[in-house]
């Protein structure tokens, strides 16, 4: 059987790991859950209204702050 050059043992750097800590969300997973776009997630950052945490160069949200931000905007709305 002859193994194509772009398998997971060979480039093992093509694989994506979940976050560390399974209660937190990158920006993606966020939005997806949220139903928001990454312009709507970012102005939410920037005025205050949703807390986030950097580890190295991703943007992570716990899903505490997640919750607390949603029942925020639905009490607002």
């Amino acid at each position: 059987m002859n193994q194509s050059p772009d398998t997971d043992q060979q480039r093992p750097w093509k694989k994506r790991e979940p976050a560390a800590d399974a209660r937190l969300l990158d920006v993606g997973e966020f939005c997806r859950r949220y139903s928001i776009g990454k312009t709507k997630l970012y102005r939410e950052i920037n005025e205050g209204r949703l807390r986030t945490l950097l580890r190295g160069n991703r943007r992570f949200v716990r899903v505490e702050d997640a919750e607390a931000w949603l029942n925020d905007v639905h009490v607002a709305a």
